[in-house]
């Protein structure tokens, strides 16, 4: 797993694949009108880019204690 926070930038109107090692059990996003999620599996997401801006995305895995930000 990579440190607890990391940076990601995605582009608005597009969207990118992420596939984790670990099953997703929770997310969050701060604000939703800059960033959404589609679940496809427990391992695989897409973020779409829907405004520009900053939001933070909180991403909690099976088997880990601490989240993803």
């Amino acid at each position: 797993m990579p440190d607890s926070m990391e940076d990601l930038d995605v582009i608005e109107k597009r969207s990118q694949l992420i596939i984790t090692k670990a099953n997703i059990v929770r997310m969050a996003i701060a604000d939703q009108t800059i960033l959404d999620v589609a679940q496809y599996s427990p391992r695989e997401i897409s973020l779409i880019g829907l405004a520009r801006g900053s939001t933070t995305l909180t991403l909690w895995f099976e088997g880990h204690a601490n989240p993803l930000i």
